[in-house]
């Protein structure tokens, strides 16, 4: 049985060969013509380390202020949720204030479309909402269509993350913004922000309590 296939294959391949020879002219147009076309698709197809897919969700982040507070982040959520209930493409979504992972001035955002041929690709509705959002004064939206396979377990608010570390701790945090700056000005680049956060406002006391238990006031 192995045999007579692989007499049949022999005999097949010879045949074409044989008409190939024939042909060159032809067989080398078409192999010309084959590079030309891979070179093309190679150009035009979408290309990334992860490519994203349209698998029906949509991820939104809003970020305010380091030192902005629960009541007004629950206004900033308040004035995104009724943004996104007007999006005619969106079945369902869910939100949450910080917790987790997140920091406190963020509001997370788990969106669910409606079937695909009920709307336009979910790069499109992310379009949508990233200029709808931007007009919410005080918070900045990061809207993204999550990666099918996420590398590494850290959450940020967009698809690729760069991480900087560094010996010196206080060194770090003076390069950091000057390294913010110029991946912004990258052509290409969008909703690029950092989770570094240093800038809000902190007061830290110390307590005498000799001094205060003297004078019989406790630190309650």
């Amino acid at each position: 049985m192995t045999e007579s296939i692989f007499q049949g294959t022999l005999k097949a391949y010879e045949r074409t060969l044989k008409v190939s020879l024939r042909h060159r002219v032809v067989v080398m147009a078409v192999a010309l013509l084959m590079v030309v076309l891979t070179v093309v698709l190679l150009l035009r197809v979408p290309k990334g380390f992860i490519p994203t897919e349209d698998t029906g969700r949509v991820n939104v982040q809003l970020e305010a202020a380091q030192d902005a507070s629960f009541e007004a982040m629950s206004r900033y959520a308040r004035a995104a949720t009724e943004i996104i209930n007007k999006n005619q493409h969106i079945a369902a979504f869910s939100s949450s204030i910080g917790g987790g992972f997140s920091s406190a001035n963020t509001v997370r955002y788990n969106i669910r479309l409606k079937p695909r041929h009920e709307r336009p690709p979910a790069d499109q509705i992310v379009a949508m909402l990233r200029r709808d959002l931007a007009g919410i004064p005080g918070v900045r939206a990061f809207p993204q269509v999550p990666p099918s396979i996420r590398i590494g377990g850290r959450q940020s608010s967009s698809v690729y993350q760069y991480t900087l570390y560094g010996a010196e701790l206080q060194e770090l945090y003076r390069v950091t913004p000057s390294v913010l700056e110029k991946v912004k000005a990258i052509p290409g680049l969008v909703d690029v922000t950092c989770d570094l956060l240093v800038t809000s406002p902190q007061l830290i006391i110390d307590i005498d309590r000799d001094k205060a238990s003297w004078t019989g006031i406790s630190a309650q």
